[in-house]
């Protein structure tokens, strides 16, 4: 949760995983180098299935299931609270802070927690003809929290077309519609006062309510660090937050064939997505203040992205070489309104009725749009299938950066050598399906921070001058950062890759040795100065070194049964070389 009271959701919350084909992790520089300022920390690669040719196949999936916490927190029962308080009282000197038995004895996770079901059902139809093939599906997804009261549920739909219009033209789409509704419980992370931490905090001693009905809470009991303003009951009855997301994710794509080397293709694609949150809290949630209040925001972002590429493929006797050329545009618009509104004479409308607060509502909004322009290059060589050689240059502009250092350039270099394809190795071929040895080396750039960054900002604020009379005007908010550019990893790759018995068995194992500069890393001003927002600077220089490795195999494999069997290990060092002389940058955030 923001200062703006937003929430952002992980993407892949509005795919459906039963429309996923394959998943795959590219790690390594060389790999992730095509896909510029993406790939700053890895790609992964989702592909959805899409229509087959053959007579309309329409198939169900679906399961129901129920979760549950996998272990409670031990804390003391009613008894064992009193004697550790009266323990704590006579080693001090004092008189016993309880006497007799308590009145009551609760678990506060008991009256949280419970089992939650969970449930998934997919309907889709999947065919085509040599003209057209097609994928339609429709899911509803269920899921209760194990917090009373939470639950998230996603209805989403899926189109998938791919049309031949000639033997020269194809063209297609990808269209994704999803409505996910989150009612989420108040955890807030770490924070004390969030409904875990208050129930396992909350006195076993103590009631759920008070004699006059309000909630109890530790503050009625006289014990010392007997700390907590709330009551976990509170969270579930009076509060409330709901976040409700549509979102529309599509692509739409053409290829021509030129020749049987030369192929063109374009993508246009769209990410929209509205999201609505309301969360309210009633005059009872807090009996120390009891104040109910409202805070409803939308946020309505919009993400165009156009790639065009021209791929170039030949074969001559024992050489085989690729190349692919392109050029992608995006551009990225976010609108947020907000409104925080207190003080309702009843709780009946929630917040569907924010002008009835007593209290002045605070009125926020905001708007941050920005720019990414790519030119980009790869050549593929094959020599006889035993030594292969990767080179991918890419020049990324954003609109982030100061003016002067919008523009990189990222290159890649990679080589591999299979030596299982080496006359040496064909007695071995039996045993070894395939031997793979593996080299990379590249750059890529990050400029994940928030828009105008390296611009100066101003805030509009009120000035009251003493005399009842309130002006409005602006005041510095965060300072410009004139040299403000990208930070730029550069990682070194070695691998290698062996499968045994005719690919049965399979290892890989990689070490690798990122090194970043330049890392943009929130700097935060001394209040002397009148800035209240950190600025981001280029300041931090970071090292990982580790490896990697990995193994699966084909343990059982016939007509009744059939077992796989994998794992991984890994290994990594991480080493902050540099942040910044602190007499200079003053306190990192």
């Amino acid at each position: 949760t923001g200062a703006n009271y937003t929430v952002n959701q992980n993407p892949l919350a509005a795919l459906n995983p039963s429309d996923i084909e394959s998943i795959e992790v590219l790690k390594d520089a060389s790999a992730a180098a095509i896909y510029g300022v993406r790939g700053a920390n890895g790609v992964i690669l989702i592909t959805t299935k899409r229509g087959t040719k053959g007579a309309p196949k329409v198939s169900y999936t679906g399961y129901t299931g129920v979760q549950s916490i996998a272990k409670k927190i031990e804390v003391m029962n009613a008894q064992e609270f009193q004697d550790i308080n009266n323990l704590q009282a006579s080693n001090s000197g004092k008189q016993p802070v309880f006497t007799g038995s308590p009145a009551n004895d609760m678990d506060w996770q008991d009256l949280i927690f419970r089992d939650a079901l969970i449930q998934n059902h997919q309907i889709s139809v999947n065919g085509g003809t040599d003209a057209v093939q097609y994928l339609v599906s429709g899911s509803f997804f269920d899921q209760e929290g194990v917090i009373k009261g939470s639950e998230f549920e996603r209805y989403s739909f899926r189109v998938n077309l791919d049309i031949n219009a000639s033997e020269k033209l194809k063209f297609g789409n990808s269209l994704n519609v999803s409505r996910t509704i989150n009612n989420a419980a108040n955890v807030e992370g770490e924070s004390k006062d969030g409904i875990t931490s208050v129930a396992l905090m909350m006195s076993p001693i103590l009631p759920i309510y008070q004699p006059d009905g309000t909630y109890s809470s530790n503050r009625f009991v006289d014990v010392p660090d007997a700390d907590g303003r709330f009551n976990p009951i509170a969270f579930l009855n009076e509060f409330s937050d709901n976040n409700v997301i549509t979102r529309l994710l599509g692509n739409f794509y053409g290829e021509y064939l030129f020749t049987k080397d030369l192929k063109f293709r374009s993508t246009i694609g769209a990410d929209l997505e509205n999201r609505d949150r309301h969360v309210y809290q009633t005059s009872r949630f807090n009996n120390e203040n009891p104040l109910n209040s409202a805070n409803v925001s939308s946020v309505n972002r919009t993400s165009l992205l156009n790639e065009n590429t021209l791929n170039y493929n030949k074969n001559i006797g024992d050489h085989s070489i690729s190349a692919l050329v392109g050029l992608t545009a995006q551009k990225e618009m976010e609108e947020y309104r907000g409104i925080n509104s207190r003080g309702f004479a009843s709780d009946a409308t929630g917040s569907y009725d924010l002008g009835a607060g007593s209290q002045v509502p605070i009125v926020g909004s905001s708007y941050a749009d920005f720019s990414i322009l790519s030119f980009l290059g790869r050549v593929n060589y094959n020599y006889q299938d035993r030594f292969l050689i990767t080179v991918t240059g890419r020049r990324d502009g954003s609109s982030k950066f100061a003016e002067g250092n919008k523009w990189a350039f990222f290159p890649s270099l990679a080589g591999a050598w299979k030596i299982s394809n080496e006359d040496f190795m064909s007695s071995a071929t039996d045993v070894i399906s395939a031997l793979k040895l593996r080299v990379g080396y590249g750059k890529v750039g990050n400029q994940e921070l928030a828009p105008y960054s390296s611009l100066s900002l101003l805030q509009s604020s009120n000035y009251n001058f003493g005399d009842g009379s309130v002006v409005n005007g602006f005041s510095p908010l965060r300072v410009a950062v004139p040299d403000l550019t990208w930070e730029i990893t550069s990682q070194t790759n070695i691998g290698l890759d062996a499968s045994f018995l005719q690919n049965r068995f399979n290892v890989s194992f990689d070490y690798y040795n990122k090194k970043t500069k330049d890392m943009l890393l929130e700097v935060v001003l001394p209040e002397t100065s009148g800035i209240t927002r950190p600025s981001v600077q280029n300041l931090g220089e970071m090292e990982n070194v580790g490896w990697e490795m990995s193994a699966d195999g084909v343990i059982i494999n016939n007509n009744d049964f059939k077992w796989d069997l994998g794992f991984n290990l890994s290994s990594n060092r991480n080493k902050i070389t540099y942040l910044g002389d602190p007499d200079k940058v003053g306190d990192l955030s």
